[in-house]
């Protein structure tokens, strides 16, 4: 087409962003450019804030165009909206004064444009009469059908009025009171406003946002890993929670694909069937592509769409375990949603059934003891289905070849599962996973695709992993909060093994039958134990029988207890040993409660390879020698012990040859 027939064409209206460029080379352009650039920003401006004073558009107007001159062509920030806690009228403040504002109480900063491109993280756009700050710090939040809202840290939930999802369960009002913990280690949830049956016309929705103190949030000033994700980038403002507008560094949203939709509606309806046994539903595929994240939906729908009254959710993950300590496999009966990630699962409402500790994070180091922790937990499943009946949730480990794809077959068989959902992170790759179910009744075979949202990039496995253990050894489960200082300032329990009536029957080390028993006591000082009950039957007793004493009067018993007649109650720290007293201290997870029901049985403490993380070992130790006398610490420099086989070795897998290097 001629250029002149172009040029004679009505030009189509000019967007926001069309406007931010030609406004960022306005200080070099002519003034005609400019003016037309402040006529369209004009007209943007007063649709975008009714009520508006004129002047006040003028002297912002005026002052972006002093930066365009000053500024040598870099974008400035075009407007700053302030929502005052009282409602009123929106007022402009400068850049500076909008970034304290959104940090302060009852004040939240909307829209604008810095020097970076921001993404847009929430559909929903506040306004006065749609986002209601609170002096306490609560907010009331009004929404309409198809409005999304992203809110990075803790905070409470109740829907007022209406329906919203969030992570793949529906709440309403009958829901009540619900706790949602939303790092930045995953991805973070979503809240969408959603329809109510029989009240199209009215279905907006207002829920009410609380700020929680759990101490959660101080989880950081112990474990380096907690610090900086629960607030925004330079956000940090002590506030428990901040809406996401729009941000310069995306963060991943956990959001539900509509395959996922589809195969999990299918699924619910499954456990609707009347004078059926309830489904069991095996979630499988390999590492890293949202295996919990998708249980944690197919959960939440489960009990608030499909109205399961419980759902029973097996953990067969010891690497990154839903609601236990790493090296854990545990049931558990949950009738609430899940609405936090693994490491916040302390504060989660769950009922533990029965967990056994396997020591490892992975079952390639014991298969035999893996498999045989799963079946006795399958039987503690039937057993409470008998009287409790409820849909079972398997959420395997991501080991799908060779060994761990013989693993999967045996749990396959042995769960008689209903349903395997294998989520591949490419449709067009192989399912191994085809290859092993059984001939005769195969369960239905439900393929998902990867969203890959599940979990921060920047947080490896590993992370993940020092992150809950810490956790679990922060909580206090009397209190229902995380109690944040260094482990070695907090008083032990003192465990008597020896004597009438000792607390402790005997100390096991997972395959180390080998090992001296003059050298139990080095061997389990300063590392993490799992707190092992094992029933008082004549068997059971007649093993924990067989223990030798070590030269400190220590029981110590070479065979672990089997899972069919012990169960794991929880994790302890050995902080020290008493050789005089004859006791053992211990920081525990378990809580008064708990630890008194632990009177009068018998009582075993299983060493694995978990481990704590060093900042957890040395915090509030100082090099100037402000931390002699505490357990575990001496700082380097000295002579003895700092030569080769001074640390354990550890094995590596991810060797690779040349020409696997080379991609041959």
């Amino acid at each position: 087409m001629p250029k002149k027939q172009r040029e004679d064409e009505p030009k189509p209206p000019m967007s926001a962003l069309a406007t931010r460029r030609l406004r960022s080379l306005a200080a070099s352009t002519q003034p005609v450019e400019l003016e037309e650039v402040e006529n369209v920003e004009k007209e943007k401006g007063e649709e975008n804030v009714p009520g508006l004073p004129g002047e006040e558009i003028r002297k912002c107007r005026e002052e972006i165009e002093m930066g365009l001159k000053k500024g040598g062509g870099k974008r400035v920030v075009i407007s700053h909206v302030q929502i005052s806690s009282g409602g009123g009228e929106a007022v402009p403040t400068s850049s500076t004064e909008a970034a304290v504002a959104a940090g302060g109480q009852g004040n939240i900063e909307i829209g604008i444009d810095t020097e970076v491109d921001k993404a847009r993280m929430s559909n929903f756009t506040p306004t006065s009469e749609n986002y209601i700050p609170a002096r306490d710090g609560s907010c009331a939040i009004r929404m309409a059908p198809g409005e999304t809202l992203v809110i990075l840290g803790e905070y409470g939930l109740c829907v007022r009025k209406g329906a919203i999802t969030i992570s793949g369960a529906k709440l309403t009002r009958e829901s009540g009171y619900c706790q949602v913990f939303a790092p930045s280690t995953h991805a973070l949830p979503e809240i969408a406003c959603v329809k109510v049956k029989g009240k199209e016309e009215d279905s907006n929705t207002e829920i009410l946002i609380t700020k929680t103190e759990s101490g959660l949030r101080d989880l950081g000033r112990t474990c380096p890993v907690a610090n900086g994700i629960w607030a925004p980038v330079g956000g940090g403002d002590g506030r428990s929670f901040h809406p996401l507008f729009t941000t310069s560094t995306p963060l991943p949203v956990l959001t539900i694909p509509k395959s996922w939709e589809e195969t999990l509606r299918g699924v619910g309806k499954t456990t609707d069937t009347e004078n059926t046994a309830p489904p069991v539903i095996l979630l499988s595929g390999g590492k890293s592509v949202g295996k919990s994240s998708l249980s944690r939906i197919l959960t939440n729908q489960l009990l608030t769409v499909e109205t399961c009254p419980r759902i029973y959710y097996l953990d067969v993950d010891p690497g990154q375990p839903s609601f236990t300590p790493p090296g854990f496999l545990s049931l558990h009966a949950l009738n609430r949603p899940i609405l936090g990630p693994p490491f916040t699962s302390p504060h989660l409402p769950k009922t533990l059934i029965t967990a056994h500790h396997i020591g490892y994070t992975s079952p390639r180091e014991d298969p035999s003891a893996y498999i045989r922790a799963i079946l006795a937990l399958l039987s503690d499943y039937r057993f409470a289905a008998l009287t409790d009946p409820g849909p079972l949730l398997i959420n395997s480990a991501g080991w799908v070849k060779s060994l761990g794809l013989e693993l999967l077959q045996e749990i396959i068989q042995a769960s008689h599962a209903t349903d395997v959902i294998y989520i591949t992170s490419a449709l067009s790759h192989s399912i191994p996973i085809m290859d092993v179910l059984p001939p005769t009744n195969p369960p239905r075979m439900h393929v998902l695709e990867s969203c890959a949202t599940s979990e921060s990039p920047r947080f490896t496995a590993a992370d993940l992993r020092t992150l809950q253990t810490s956790s679990f050894m922060h909580y206090c489960s009397d209190t229902l909060r995380w109690v944040v200082k260094p482990l070695a300032e907090i008083q032990p329990w003192r465990l008597p093994y020896a004597g009438a009536h000792p607390a402790i029957d005997g100390v096991s080390l997972l395959h180390e039958e080998d090992l001296s028993p003059a050298e139990l006591l080095t061997a389990i000082d300063g590392t993490l134990v799992a707190i092992v009950e094992v029933d008082n039957d004549e068997e059971s007793i007649n093993e924990t029988a067989k223990t030798i004493l070590t030269p400190e009067g220590l029981p110590y018993l070479s065979t672990p207890p089997v899972p069919e007649r012990s169960r794991a109650v929880g994790m302890a720290l050995v902080k020290g040993v008493d050789v005089e007293k004859r006791e053992i201290w211990v920081v525990a997870t378990l809580s008064a409660d708990a630890a008194e029901g632990l009177r009068g049985k018998r009582t075993v403490l299983v060493r694995g390879r978990l481990e704590l993380c060093v900042a957890e070992i040395v915090a509030g130790v100082e090099e100037d020698g402000a931390g002699q006398g505490l357990p575990w610490v001496r700082f380097g420099g000295g002579s003895t012990g700092d030569g080769k086989g001074r640390s354990a070795w550890k094995v590596r897998r991810n060797l690779m040859r040349r020409g696997q290097q080379l991609g041959r």
